[in-house]
């Protein structure tokens, strides 16, 4: 039997053995405060402002990882688009001149561009060149941080040579196109751009190499020793490992780069009266 100070009781209720006593007011038997308390307040706010952290960052990895994807999609289809321009620029190389000749294209600068040479005014104009070639500018985001806030561009550049600067029947090989003064700035085009904060992967997104093929063209004209040109391009996925691989001792398995191969129609020991039409200078 549980009992209460006279005082609290209203009345005194038998049942049986048991007898009930009903306080006048409960909230007097238990002096402790009900509701919120204070540590619980803060508790619960601790676990809100933890699950608001958690939420923003994956958020911030989210909108991250879209705009790198975005990005990449981008430059791929910027290195694509490159591809389809250099095929049909190459395919100028050697028209209207001796094709059993040597020398009328030549890779320069390590692999790093690519000269060529063509009849492209009627004769007796002597024949014109053509070079692309890479380049990196550097920018500075932030002048008080220099070391730390550099960003490079690498360019692509279409440029014509100069016609002092471009033999008629030399070889091209030692022609020096890093320097700006033996090609025609006026008519300079840049065919793509890639911009990253990493100089060392962006500066060889491509890579010229050539030699002679037994190889048709177009796929439909007579397989012949002709000069090939090939172009390896770095993906983003390339890139994106190279990074990894700079960043980790670890490292990543180097993904193989690709490799696009341009049979040259106006060029090789022999050329026939087709291959030489279908090598008409670009307009």
């Amino acid at each position: 039997m549980k009992l209460f100070p006279r005082a609290l009781c209203r009345s005194i209720t038998a049942r049986g053995s048991l007898i009930t006593i009903w306080p006048t007011d409960l909230a007097v038997l238990d002096r402790r405060q009900g509701g919120v308390t204070l540590i619980a307040m803060m508790v619960g706010l601790v676990i809100s402002l933890l699950a608001t952290l958690v939420s923003l960052n994956l958020y911030k990895n989210l909108v991250t990882n879209s705009v790198v994807a975005s990005n990449d999609a981008s430059a791929d289809g910027v290195i694509a688009a490159l591809l389809l321009r250099l095929q049909w620029e190459l395919s100028n190389a050697g028209y209207g001149l001796d094709p059993s000749a040597n020398g009328h294209i030549a890779v320069l600068d390590a692999g790093r561009a690519l000269v060529w040479r063509f009849q492209e005014k009627p004769l007796p104009s002597p024949p014109s060149c053509y070079v692309v070639r890479q380049s990196v500018q550097a920018e500075n985001l932030n002048p008080a941080d220099p070391a730390n806030a550099q960003r490079a561009t690498a360019l692509v550049e279409l440029a014509p040579v100069k016609p002092a600067n471009c033999p008629a029947t030399a070889s091209l090989a030692a022609l020096d196109v890093s320097n700006d003064a033996v090609l025609d700035l006026t008519k300079l085009e840049v065919l793509a751009r890639f911009a990253d904060f990493d100089r060392t992967v962006t500066e060889a997104r491509l890579a010229f190499s050539q030699s002679t093929e037994t190889c048709a063209p177009y796929g439909y004209t007579v397989a012949e020793p002709r000069t090939q040109v090939q172009v390896s391009a770095k993906l983003s996925a390339q890139v994106v490992a190279e990074v990894m691989n700079t960043a980790s001792s670890t490292g990543l398995t180097p993904l193989p780069t690709l490799v696009y191969a341009y049979c040259l129609p106006n060029t090789g020991q022999v050329a026939s009266a087709s291959s030489q039409a279908s090598g008409a200078p670009s307009p």
